[in-house]
């Protein structure tokens, strides 16, 4: 219904707030009134002028076009801007709606305010006028009925219609005004006044926008009869907008021509509540007495006291059970049960719309809501109940015996929308680190990167980013476990030592200690630093640290104490406990293979903490800087290159290590971004030695990058399969292949072990793979354990045709090295790794400088092959940027020939 113009007591209440506004300010400010209708602009001038003293202020309507000046109120945006500029008044300028073009030069030295936000005001002030009447007490009920999102000018246009007689009978006349049904019962249409809300809802938004006015009465709750027929010929007539509420309720406050007649909402035919044997409803609530999550609920919680929460994502819905008990525990009273997930009470409008609900059966005392909603659903943290209530065989709510309503509702949980949830069940990683969490998520739009609810499970770290996404860091027990008996004996351990077995997870308690003397500066500093990093609990862990400026300067400080005591110090033994400080001596015997050797380097090793320093706030600061891109996240991508930014690691930091046992170990790659794994020059195959030191320290190979990219092999696969098309069976050979990871991925990646085919019918069967791994370290129960989970899953996929286990797609072979030499069968494909025998010389001057690079990040390790020799000689980049001229140390140098050739033989053998 068209509402031109604002009622009198509305615009004189308007122009006395305006009058307020501008009454602590003095000459040459300068107000505009926006979104104002041009008809209503005219009168607030008027009204205005006549409040304010004469020559004190200029008032004026803007025009949209200088042809609608008048020579009066309206002016157009040049005499506006004359006037500003002038600051002999005080200058109101009211801004129609749809005058932008024309406003957008007076953005300038203007205060600004919306007439909604004027009409809020008045709505109060006008209130305030009803206090004393005998209807101020419902007409703040109606207010609470419509709730805090009403229409603030239909709720002005209301409040001055009763404030112009404040009797019942216009109180109730007026309520088409704020789209309710009128009401001329007198003061108990107070009481109806839940029922005329749920109607005018049930009718004019009903859950199904096709839904016929039959249904729509239905819902609304009206009994069968002649008034509930009469209400139908009325709502079925053409010229009634029933999406409208106003429009179709405004008629209704007086008698309609017959047959209709009177249909004032005091007259609408209610269905009763029926009242059943049933004495109370209670649902369980999800914490126990002690703060704690009760079992079965499928919430999670962080810690006793806290707030539990349920994650959901996109393709992957939440869901909360529930139980609830009745007095008497059994009764058919009953007939549904109806559970809505809803906003608390203090949070939800009375028309707020379950996000969901379920229905159970009236015999049951157990229920689950099912959350499958979308992001837009959700306010980070978004807080939900859920509302039980009980049913009658005519679907409506029923009362208990003492009169109030069947209905209950659980305690408060949160809702954690998930861009990609994280399965509990598994400890897996979602992120090498939280500095390129905070990246991702950066490129993915999400511009709030605060971090909170940090938790522990085992070596599981996780924490909320920007309250939507859940960050989680598959960690080693034992590492982290070992950071902190560090941390604890205050930097005095200089390092740690244990021994293993194959296929046992070690734990704290295995690793002993290993003391020593330090150069007491670099003791105290290292002490100072440790104490300053325990204190920081639960974020103590240098992967999980909450990187600021200050402890990024201490960090830098202890480094290069770390280095003055290498360079000071002239007694063996200090410099050998200075070389082996903050590693791990690790021996993992293995059944029918001699006993691995390996050395660890923790994370908290004063090169790697000064890495990983520098690595956060390069990547934080371009999470932050991705902002100013935009919100196309097909822009934030074009920015940097996530692919590159994950294979950024601490490699070669530093490039060997004496380990506690004197003996050098050589850099292989990382276990978990921040712990080196370094190996013994001898190790025979460092692929299998190195997953058997994930296994002791309980780490999911899956967590675990490979040190080359999958993508890498994948490419030469499908290189291959391209110019020579047409083959049935591809057959692979691998050499040290260790757990088979890389080739698993890469042939995962490809598309030679997928299936095609349409999305209703089996796919082609893909060609068959046969694959045949020789090993130094075959292992006697899983060889190549990454190839066998691949074999399965292959396996089980639904193709056309029929298979034979005697041909599986997939056909996997683990055979001694020594074989290799021998076999005579061909394959069309070789991936081999580590044939080199290594060794470990002091530099001897004929490498090439080289320099880290990227902030420092990357330290390079360059290979050259020695002239006349089957022998590469690499070293590592060891200057770092900036620093030219600083002088260079001398460098080990990593030596490699083929196994099976001596120094002076030509070159390696190769099988195709």
């Amino acid at each position: 219904m068209s509402q031109p113009q604002l009622p009198e007591q509305v615009v004189a209440v308007v122009a006395e707030l305006l009058a307020r506004r501008l009454a602590d300010h003095g000459t040459g400010h300068c107000l505009r009134v926006d979104s104002v209708r041009r008809g209503d602009a005219g009168r607030l001038v008027a009204a205005l002028r006549n409040l304010l003293p004469a020559g004190s202020t200029d008032v004026h309507v803007l025009a949209d076009h200088v042809e609608q000046a008048d020579g009066g109120p309206t002016i157009p945006a040049e005499r506006a801007i004359e006037l500003r500029n002038r600051k002999q008044r005080r200058l109101v300028l009211m801004v129609p709606v749809g005058s932008g073009s024309a406003a957008s030069s007076l953005d300038n030295s203007f205060a600004r305010v919306d007439v909604s936000t004027l009409l809020t005001e008045a709505g109060e002030e006008l209130l305030g006028q009803l206090s004393g009447t005998e209807v101020v007490d419902g007409v703040r009920r109606v207010a609470r009925e419509l709730g805090r999102s009403r229409p603030v000018e239909a709720w002005a246009r209301y409040l001055a219609a009763v404030v112009s007689s404040p009797t019942w009978e216009t109180a109730g006349r007026a309520l088409w005004t704020v789209g309710l049904i009128p009401d001329l019962g007198g003061a108990d249409l107070v009481g109806r006044l839940p029922h005329n809300v749920a109607c005018v809802r049930a009718i004019s938004r009903p859950s199904r926008a096709v839904a016929s006015v039959g249904d729509r009465l239905t819902a609304a709750e009206l009994q069968e009869g002649k008034v509930r027929d009469r209400i139908t010929r009325y709502l079925s007539r053409p010229d009634v907008d029933l999406s409208d509420a106003a429009a179709w309720a405004a008629p209704l406050a007086a008698p309609l021509p017959e047959p209709l007649g009177e249909l004032s909402f005091e007259h609408w035919p209610l269905v009763e509540p029926r009242t059943v044997d049933l004495g109370s409803v209670r649902l369980d609530p999800f914490l126990k007495d002690d703060g704690t999550l009760r079992p079965g609920t499928r919430l999670h919680q962080e810690g006793a006291g806290e707030l539990p929460y349920v994650e959901t994502g996109e393709g992957s819905p939440g869901t909360v059970a529930l139980t609830w008990r009745t007095d008497p525990a059994k009764t058919d009273a009953v007939d549904r049960w109806l559970l809505e997930a809803l906003p608390p009470e203090d949070l939800r409008e009375p028309d707020t719309e379950p996000l969901a609900k379920q229905t159970v059966k009236g015999d049951k005392r157990r229920g689950t809501v099912r959350l499958d909603l979308a992001e837009e659903d959700l306010t980070d943290g978004a807080l939900l109940v859920v509302r039980l209530t009980a049913l009658g065989t005519d679907g409506q709510p029923v009362l208990l015996l003492g009169g109030d309503q069947a209905v209950d509702e659980s305690q408060q949980f949160a809702v954690r929308w998930e861009s990609d949830p994280i399965d509990p069940s598994h400890r897996r990683a979602s992120s090498r680190s939280l500095a390129q969490a905070r990246l991702e998520a950066g490129l993915e739009g999400q511009d709030d990167h605060r971090e909170d609810a940090p938790h522990w499970a085992g070596g599981a770290f996780s924490l909320r980013l920007g309250g939507r996404r859940t960050v989680q860091l598959a960690l080693s027990p034992a590492v982290t476990d070992l950071q902190r008996r560090s941390l604890a004996e205050r930097g005095r351990v200089m390092a740690w030592e244990a021994d293993g077995r194959l296929g046992e997870v070690l734990d704290s308690e295995d690793f002993t200690p290993v003391n020593g003397i330090l150069p007491p500066t670099f003791a105290e500093r290292r002490r100072h630093l440790f104490d300053r990093l325990a204190a920081r609990r639960p974020r103590d862990v240098v992967e999980t640290l909450a990187w600021d400026d200050e402890l990024r300067q201490e960090v830098a400080a202890y480094c290069q104490s770390y280095r003055r005591a290498l360079d000071a110090t002239t007694d063996p033994d200090i410099r050998s406990g200075l070389l082996a400080l903050d590693t791990v001596r690790l021996s993992v015997d293995t059944v029918g293979h001699p006993p691995i050797a390996a050395t660890l380097v923790l994370p908290l090793h004063p090169m790697r903490l000064a890495w990983a320093a520098e690595f956060d706030a390069t990547l934080t600061r371009w999470a932050r800087e991705l902002a100013d891109v935009g919100r196309s996240a097909a822009r934030r991508r074009q920015s940097v290159d996530a692919r590159l930014v994950r294979r950024v690691a601490p490699a070669n930091l530093p490039f060997a290590v004496r380990g506690v046992d004197g003996l050098p170990f050589v850099y292989v790659r990382e276990a978990t971004l921040g712990t080196g794994v370094y190996l013994h020059t001898e190790e025979a195959e460092p692929g299998a030695a190195v997953q058997a030191v994930f296994e002791v320290l309980g780490l999911d190979r899956r967590d675990v990058p490979a040190d080359l990219p999958p993508s890498v092999v994948a490419e030469r696969v499908a290189a291959y399969r391209a110019v020579n098309p047409g083959q049935d069976a591809l057959r692979l050979l691998a050499y040290n292949a260790g757990s088979g990871e890389l080739l698993a991925r890469a042939l995962a990646e490809s598309s030679v072990l997928s299936a095609s085919g349409g999305d209703d019918e089996p796919a082609a069967a893909p060609a068959r793979l046969e694959l045949t791994a020789y090993s130094r370290r075959p292992s006697f129960t899983d060889p190549v354990p990454a190839l066998t989970d691949l074999q399965r899953a292959v396996a089980s996929q639904e193709v056309e045709g029929v298979r034979s286990h005697l041909t599986p797609p997939l056909g996997v072979s683990v055979r001694d090295h020594e074989r290799l030499a021998t076999d005579v069968g061909a394959a069309h494909l070789g991936v081999v790794a580590d044939l080199a025998v290594t060794e470990l010389r002091p530099g001897d001057g004929a490498g090439v400088e080289a320099s880290a690079s990227f902030r420092n990040l990357l330290t390079t390790a360059q290979t050259r092959r020695a002239n006349g020799e089957p022998v590469w000689r690499t070293a590592p980049a060891l200057r770092a940027r900036n620093r030219e001229g600083a002088p260079t140390p001398s460098r080990p140098t990593v030596r490699t020939r083929p196994h099976s050739a001596p120094p002076s033989t030509g070159v390696m053998g190769r099988r195709c």
